[in-house]
């Protein structure tokens, strides 16, 4: 524990960056890391706290496009019918971008990331016959 400095959580930070962990995903670790270290130190384990210096990943997220519902029609047809499937999905679900990308299939990628249909974006749904 003594030899836990800013340089490990800088170090850690830069490790991150290097695998390609996502900006979101780096201050949420980061947040964790910063609670448990400063309770740490509050504690009396580090004299010094193992923060001071750190300079913390900064998450700035776009801001989400609603499209009209034309557009929203011309999306669906963009593509195949998986791709149709994603987007109605994601239209009448509402789920956020990093739960879209989890869902999409491999043959067909959407180039519509930030595109976040609110429910009343929704197509009609069809009647039965």
């Amino acid at each position: 524990m003594g030899t836990f400095d800013h340089k490990v959580v800088e170090a850690f930070i830069q490790t991150m960056e290097r695998n390609g962990i996502g900006m979101a995903t780096q201050t949420n670790v980061f947040i964790s890391l910063k609670t448990i270290l400063l309770d740490a130190h509050r504690l009396g384990l580090y004299e010094d706290s193992p923060l001071d210096g750190v300079k913390a990943p900064q998450y700035d997220p776009e801001r989400a496009v609603i499209p009209s519902v034309a557009q929203l029609q011309q999306i669906r047809t963009a593509g195949d019918d998986a791709f149709r499937l994603v987007t109605d999905l994601m239209s009448g679900c509402g789920l956020r971008t990093a739960k879209r990308t989890r869902s999409t299939s491999t043959t067909s990628s959407p180039t519509t990331s930030t595109v976040s249909p609110s429910r009343s974006t929704r197509p009609p749904r069809p009647t039965p016959a």
